[in-house]
């Protein structure tokens, strides 16, 4: 004979104090029962997500996966890799995550040396920007004292 959840706290007075905290009675027990059911549901049912989600790929779905994986970041076509058996796409995937595995960046000191410009040769005093700049500012300066005396002597 089977217990139900309702039945077998009912008959076990320590395991409904732990449960429901102190022995509710009447609306209490019903709404304290349907929140430990609402509890019970989402906790099985992230169980059941749990298992789907770390359930291993089919062979079909990892051949897929490695099939798109080459394209991306091969050189292979598509309709190259529909021709080749899994033992041939996996064989050719292992290849390329080991050359991904086995790169190593360039230094940063290496590179260093390497460059024409590098830190405090970038920031100079002057610069041909800087020149202009202070060119056009003079030329606006001298324009406007032109204006200037040009109104003047249109006035007198």
């Amino acid at each position: 004979m089977k217990m139900g959840l309702v039945e077998h706290i009912e008959a076990n007075a320590e395991l409904s104090k732990s449960m429901l905290g102190s022995e509710p009675q009447g609306e209490d027990f019903a709404k304290k029962m349907v929140e430990l059911v609402n509890q019970r549901k989402k906790f099985f049912a992230e169980e059941r997500a749990k298992a789907k989600r770390n359930k291993p790929m089919t062979q079909s779905q990892l051949k897929t996966y490695m099939m798109n994986y080459l394209k991306n970041q091969g050189s292979w076509k598509l309709n190259q890799l529909r021709k080749l058996s899994f033992e041939e796409v996996k064989e050719e995937f292992d290849k390329l995550i080991k050359q991904i595995d086995s790169f190593a960046p360039i230094s940063f000191e290496a590179t260093k040396d390497s460059l024409k410009r590098f830190g405090e040769e970038l920031q100079t005093k002057t610069s041909k920007r800087l020149k202009e700049d202070k060119d056009d500012e003079a030329k606006v300066m001298h324009n406007k004292e032109d204006y200037k005396e040009k109104g003047k002597k249109s006035n007198s």
